[in-house]
């Protein structure tokens, strides 16, 4: 996945990310320790996460699909 510097990509991704895993946005916040508010602001695309952010969240998912759940 490609991840832009456009708020729109990142909203789209982040957001992607979150319904991948089928977690509601508090327990998708708790999961990887980030705020609510934030994780609201990246998924209306108001805010971005800092570099790298998402490439480790979408990594931590692939490694969970690798190793045969969440």
């Amino acid at each position: 996945m490609v991840i832009s510097n456009h708020k729109e990509a990142v909203y789209v991704t982040i957001k992607e990310l979150r319904s991948r895993t089928g977690l509601t946005q508090v327990k998708f916040a708790e999961k990887f320790h980030i705020g609510l508010p934030a994780l609201r602001s990246w998924e209306q695309g108001w805010s971005r996460p800092q570099s790298g952010v998402l490439f480790m969240i979408e990594r931590i998912l692939d490694l969970e699909d690798e190793l045969g759940g969440r």
